[in-house]
C-alpha cells in the first residue's frame, strides 16, 4: 500500500560529492536492503512533524531561524556502522562539539516555534540503507569531510523527493556570512 504524500522539513548536513561517493560505495558493499539515494544522503540535525499539505509560510519562517546562530564549520568523521534493527547507518564515534552546538541551536529554534517533531531525539547518523538486521555497532574505515554548509530540506514523503530550500555557509563563527 502506497503512503499518502506528506511534507516534512529538516535542517541537515549534506555530504559533499567525494564523501557521498565513498558512502555510496560502502552502501553497495554491504549489499541487500533498500539503499538511500546518493542525492538524499544527509545527517538530520532538527526536524518538523509531518504535514498533509505544505503549510503557508513555514519554509520562510524556518529560513530565518539560523540568522542569530553561531554557524561554525567543523570536521566530521563517520567511523562506525550501526544497525537499529531496521536500518544501517554511519555514525561518529565522537561527535564534534561544534556539531552538538549547531544541533542544539536548531532544535531550540524549532521547539520555540512548536515545530519540533514530537518525541524526536538527536542521534548523529547518516542512514545508508533500510533492511532488517540484528542490532550492532562496528568500526569501519572513516569517511569524513569538513562540514561547511547547513541545509534546509523539504522532504516530499511518499514521493522520494528532497528539495534543498536554502543553505548557509558554516564558517569560523562570523555571523556576517549569514546576511545573504
Amino acid at each position: 500500500m502506497r503512503t499518502a504524500q506528506c511534507h516534512r522539513f529538516f535542517f541537515a548536513l549534506l555530504p559533499p560529492r567525494r564523501a557521498a561517493c565513498e558512502i555510496e560505495r560502502l552502501s553497495f558493499a554491504l549489499g541487500g536492503g533498500r539503499r538511500v539515494l546518493s542525492r538524499h544522503l544527509h545527517m538530520t540535525l532538527a526536524i518538523t512533524g509531518d504535514f498533509g499539505t505544505r503549510p503557508a509560510g513555514l519554509a520562510e519562517r524556518m529560513m530565518r531561524m539560523p540568522a542569530d546562530m553561531l554557524l561554525a564549520s567543523f570536521a566530521l568523521e563517520l567511523d562506525r556502522l550501526s544497525s537499529s534493527g531496521r536500518s544501517l547507518a554511519l555514525c561518529p564515534t565522537a561527535p564534534p562539539d561544534r556539531l552538538r552546538l549547531l544541533q542544539a541551536q536548531l532544535e531550540r529554534a524549532l521547539r520555540r516555534s512548536c515545530l519540533l517533531r514530537p518525541e524526536w531525539t538527536f542521534s548523529p547518523h547518516l542512514t545508508l540503507l533500510y533492511r532488517h538486521d540484528d542490532y550492532f555497532f562496528r568500526p569501519v574505515a572513516p569517511i569524513g569531510w569538513q562540514a561547511d554548509e547547513l541545509a534546509l530540506v523539504h522532504s516530499h514523503v511518499g514521493l522520494t523527493r528532497h528539495d534543498v530550500l536554502k543553505s548557509w555557509p558554516l564558517s569560523s563563527g562570523d555571523k556576517s556570512a549569514l546576511a545573504a
